[in-house]
C-alpha cells in the first residue's frame, strides 16, 4: 500500500471541533487527505470516501498479486521448509539459532 504523501493540509482536533464541516467539504473537494494533529504529532488522517476506496482497492489488487506470485512459487518449487527459512532470516540478521523461553 502506497503511504500517504504529508501535504501541507494539516489542522489540530482542535481546529477540527470547531470547522469540521469547512474541514470535511475541502478534503472532498481537493481530494487531498487532512492530517490532524494533537501536540505537534499527526494522531489521525482524513479521507474523502473516494480516496479511502481507491486505496481499499489497490491494496486488494497488491495482495491479489502477492498471492498468485506465492502460488507461483509453490508450483515451481521456489520454496523452502519453515525452520529452513527461519534459519536463513536469523543469520542473516546475525541472530543465533537458540530459541527464547516464552515469557
Amino acid at each position: 500500500m502506497n503511504k500517504l504523501t504529508r501535504t501541507t493540509d494539516i489542522t489540530t482536533f482542535s481546529d477540527i471541533r470547531q470547522n469540521l464541516r469547512t474541514h470535511i467539504n475541502r478534503v472532498k473537494k481537493s481530494g487531498r487527505p487532512l492530517f490532524v494533529t494533537k501536540h505537534g504529532k499527526a494522531e489521525v488522517v482524513i479521507l474523502s470516501a473516494k480516496e479511502y476506496d481507491s486505496m481499499s482497492a489497490a491494496e486488494f489488487r497488491a495482495t491479489r498479486a502477492q498471492i498468485r506470485r506465492g502460488r507461483a512459487d509453490v508450483k515451481a518449487g521456489r520454496v523452502k521448509p519453515l525452520d529452513q527459512a527461519f534459519a536463513d532470516i536469523r543469520a542473516a540478521v546475525g541472530l543465533s539459532g537458540k530459541k527464547r523461553k516464552a515469557s
